[in-house]
């Protein structure tokens, strides 16, 4: 049986190649399912929001009228959807840093995730969170901008990912001056299987402890779930053994194996934990997030050529997308908890008008600073022809 974990490598060689937009619209549809997942929350039948404490309700806007037909999609896709984009976003980590060194890399990482972090912790995630706010009944007369900074806590949202994607990314550059036999390491071809095992060994050990659904909340906007944390590292390391190799592109794998392993954990996990063996559910939980997430990656590398003008628009606007789609979802699902729309419509209308509208948003902004940079060109053209 061929092996992805083994045959899968994503080398430099291959820039701009059909692998790399298979690979970019692997991430647009993981994002947009992380669209889905957030639209879906208010609607959730294990909901739940206390307007004493908003701000730990499992999701920031609930609406009373709930759609259990959502939870089975939701728990779907927060079983693979995270690790898949840390696994994505480790494939060209290591071409990176051998093109530009630690240095360069990590500033275009800075400026690449950095920057939006910072805008996302200062507007948009108080943005997000206002409707939640306006839902609860608050204990002081404080005015929620100030409060939100400060007796409540600074939340962050689904921006999460940027900090930590930017720590990983610190991380490898640490490893890449001070020990690069650790970069070594993962060019081997049995790096991604130790690292497999290790991450999901740490991961359900310590399910067995503490709840993988928990969220560290005492470090202002550098929230995260810290028992997967380790999960998450272990995939970011995982996708940049497999883009080290350096070998040429091979023909499908065993996606299908793959996936169907990763389907049958998926559904075997709730059914352990509702007997009493939830140490076993959480360790079927790791075995379907690794053959899910290496089922999907095989599959689009085998079959996803697109050269669809819209599936490249949405690949151009993913990172947008998953920037600006939080404030947006919660702003709809606020807006529609008074209408008597049924509640699969109001879902509709969440999903596509946050869909929508942040891809709107951000296909605005990437032609506005694209001009910005055309007329910045320019006037450093004029300029040097003055002072050559």
């Amino acid at each position: 049986m061929i092996d992805p974990l083994k045959e899968s490598t994503f080398s430099a060689a291959t820039a701009g190649s059909r692998r790399d937009a298979a690979v970019d619209t692997l991430r647009s549809t993981v994002i947009v399912l992380v669209v889905f997942l957030h639209s879906a929350l208010a609607y959730a039948s294990f909901s739940r929001y206390d307007p004493a404490d908003y701000i730990h309700a499992s999701a920031p806007v609930v609406d009373p009228a709930r759609w259990p037909a959502v939870d089975l999609p939701i728990a779907f896709i927060d079983a693979f959807a995270m690790p898949l984009l840390f696994l994505v976003s480790g494939l060209f980590v290591l071409s990176a840093l051998d093109r530009k060194g630690g240095g360069g890399f990590f500033l275009s990482r800075l400026k690449r995730l950095g920057i939006p972090f910072v805008a996302a912790a200062f507007f948009l995630s108080p943005v997000s969170f206002w409707p939640s706010y306006l839902l609860s009944t608050p204990d002081s007369n404080v005015p929620y901008w100030i409060r939100f900074f400060t007796t409540d806590g600074w939340l962050i949202g689904a921006p999460w990912f940027l900090w930590v994607l930017l720590a990983f990314d610190g991380i490898a550059v640490l490893l890449y001056w001070m020990t690069p036999g650790v970069l070594s390491w993962l060019r081997r071809p049995s790096a991604p299987r130790v690292l497999l095992i290790v991450s999901s060994a740490v991961f359900v050990l310590l399910s067995f402890f503490f709840s993988p659904y928990d969220w560290l909340r005492d470090l202002g906007p550098f929230d995260v779930q810290y028992v997967r944390l380790p999960l998450f590292f272990g995939y970011f390391l995982i996708g940049t053994a497999l883009g080290a190799g350096g070998r040429a592109e091979s023909g499908p794998k065993r996606w299908g194996l793959w996936l169907a392993g990763g389907m049958a954990a998926f559904v075997a996990s709730p059914i352990l934990d509702r007997e009493g063996m939830w140490r076993a559910g959480w360790l079927m939980y790791a075995v379907g997030c690794a053959g899910i997430s290496l089922g999907l990656l095989e599959l689009f590398r085998a079959f996803v050529h697109p050269r669809n003008r819209i599936i490249a628009s949405l690949n151009a606007n993913s990172f947008g997308i998953y920037l600006f789609h939080y404030p947006i979802v919660h702003w709809l699902q606020y807006t529609l908890i008074p209408s008597a729309l049924p509640s699969p419509v109001k879902f509709g209308l969440v999903f596509a008008g946050a869909l929508i509208f942040s891809w709107g948003i951000s296909a605005i902004l990437q032609t506005l600073l694209a001009r910005l940079r055309l007329r910045r060109a320019e006037t450093v053209g004029k300029v040097k022809e003055f002072f050559p």
